[in-house]
């Protein structure tokens, strides 16, 4: 009977012991779309293929945009055939956590009754305000309200890739690498926004 006791005191004083632990809180939402955390401005970027994991800032005034800085190389790119692998490089760094992505909804057209939207998304302030300049000014729509049409990708460096501008035939997607170089956008432009132009009645000049 002895033994069968000193089990049953055992048990009594492990289970008279409280365990502690330490309580983490976590605010939640986090989001602050001034400090470059939007949740739906990151799944707008996800449905334009480019994953975010760091900060992303949409339609900044121009003012805004200059006073973030940055130096913009606007020499000529070379014209390189798109593939699959060079686009999946180019987005997964652009959507990096050390990159912080400028956004600009934008439109070609002169009327807004038959404008074509164009979004870029690049991670220089200079060559955000450069395409903001370049292009119309549309509509302000909520951002879930975006369309999936034209889009401008662009990105400061990646890797040994110099300055570069491809077109993806399908999603008609414009990347350039390196330099932003106006001219070499309007053509691209130019040449994939035919059908956008075209589906709403107006030929393209």
């Amino acid at each position: 009977a002895a033994p069968q006791f000193a089990a049953v005191a055992a048990t009594r004083r492990f289970a008279s012991v409280v365990v502690q632990k330490d309580v983490i809180e976590y605010e939640f939402p986090r989001e602050n779309p001034a400090d470059g955390l939007s949740y739906e401005l990151n799944w707008s970027l996800c449905r334009f293929g480019v994953v975010p994991q760091g900060k992303s800032f949409r339609n900044l005034k121009a003012a805004e945009l200059s006073k973030a800085g940055g130096s913009l190389k606007k020499d000529a790119p070379k014209s390189v055939a798109w593939s699959k692998e060079l686009e999946t490089e180019f987005k997964t760094a652009l959507g990096a956590e050390k990159a912080t992505r400028y956004v600009q909804d934008c439109a070609l057209g002169a009327l807004a009754a038959n404008e074509v939207p164009v979004r870029m998304i690049t991670d220089s302030p200079a060559a955000a305000l450069a395409f903001h300049t370049l292009c119309s000014r549309t509509k302000a729509l909520p951002t879930p309200e975006v369309e999936l049409g034209l889009s401008v990708l662009h990105i400061s460096s990646l890797g040994s890739h110099g300055s570069e501008i491809m077109v993806n035939p399908k999603t008609k997607q414009i990347f350039m690498i390196g330099s932003f170089n106006a001219g070499a956008l309007v053509e691209k432009l130019a040449e994939v926004s035919t059908d956008s132009f075209l589906e709403r009645g107006v030929l393209p000049l």
